[in-house]
């Protein structure tokens, strides 16, 4: 995805890229960039969670060791 974004990117800031092309450029890249920031955020919160859940005191017992 992040690929695509650069890709657009360039295609955007091409000179021989046609007008008529530009809206729908600059749309898709809008929906990618938007795509890539929801799950940057899930991955944070996922790895929020995770590290949540395994920092959690548990009890133990003398077989453990």
């Amino acid at each position: 995805m992040i690929a695509m974004r650069h890709v657009l990117a360039a295609a955007i800031d091409a000179p021989d890229t046609p007008a008529r092309e530009l809206s729908p450029l600059v749309r898709r890249l809008q929906e990618l960039s938007e795509d890539i920031e929801k799950l940057e955020v899930r991955q944070f919160e996922d790895l929020k969670e995770k590290e949540r859940t395994s920092s959690e005191d548990t009890p133990w017992e003398l077989m453990d060791i």
